[in-house]
């Protein structure tokens, strides 16, 4: 008998979990029933891609997903899962590459847990009413570069751990109710970034622009802002869009439409 090549192996697992995923869905239209989560997926250990969104789910996210040790894509978003991201998933999916767990229903915080997911390159938990604050923990991500954490009821200020994230992408924390000023350093800090948004928060303090020479740049500021427009923000001839909306910037000095003809 042939053998499948390994790429004929991994569209398997991934047909398998998807369609499994689209059965529990056919459950739920047809028969107004709502299932528990497909915890018999757990015994597949050599499970890399699960995919479980847009399904209705309104479980806690069990325990037992921990024994798929090997998954590289974790998606649950779009249900109606409640409670606590389980920590029991965090210290057994050390090669974890990208988790979504967006539009849904869990609380409790985000857990400092999550520093043990080592290898996650992308964390997305946007539409969430964890509450809390953003764990130091995620300072330990090295590999991360997209952080998604908008809409989420998160407090506090930016952890002085965030700014080890060098391969950082996109830092997105919109509408949440985050303060304090930024680092004079931050934009060197994350020399990578492409997409900042910080809008609908309580950031104060003037507007620091170090930011780097990435290929293209967005920009949603919308806070507390103080000072003047920072004449650096010519340097960003790359910027495709930027929101400085919302603040109390100074009206004397630099001539902001201005320099917007520069941009």
């Amino acid at each position: 008998m042939k053998k499948f090549h390994k790429s004929c192996q991994w569209w398997a697992i991934i047909s398998v979990a998807v369609g499994l995923s689209a059965l529990l869905q056919n459950l739920v239209d047809k028969y107004e029933i709502l299932p528990k989560s497909p915890t018999e997926l757990c015994d597949l250990f050599r499970l890399q891609k699960l995919n479980l969104g847009v399904n209705g789910f309104e479980r806690k996210i069990p325990t037992s997903l921990s024994r798929c040790s090997n998954l590289r894509f974790l998606s649950v978003w779009e249900n109606k899962l409640v409670g606590e991201f389980p920590k029991e998933l965090t210290y057994s999916m050390p090669r974890l590459v990208s988790l979504y767990v967006i539009e849904n229903n869990l609380t409790g915080g985000i857990s400092p847990s999550i520093g043990n997911l080592t290898s996650l390159v992308n964390f997305s938990s946007f539409y969430n009413p964890f509450g809390g604050s953003i764990p130091n923990a995620l300072g330990q991500l090295r590999n991360l570069r997209y952080l998604r954490l908008g809409f989420s009821q998160i407090s506090g200020t930016i952890p002085p751990s965030l700014y080890n994230l060098l391969l950082l992408e996109r830092l997105s924390v919109p509408v949440n109710r985050l303060w304090g000023s930024l680092l004079s350093t931050f934009g060197f800090m994350f020399p990578h970034l492409q997409v900042l948004q910080l809008y609908r928060n309580q950031f104060n303090g003037p507007i620091l622009l170090s930011i780097s020479n990435s290929p293209q740049l967005l920009l949603e500021l919308n806070n507390n802002f103080t000072g003047k427009v920072r004449n650096d923000f010519e340097n960003l001839k790359n910027l495709y869009l930027i929101n400085l909306g919302e603040n109390n910037f100074e009206t004397k000095g630099l001539d902001v439409l201005g320099m917007s003809c520069i941009l």
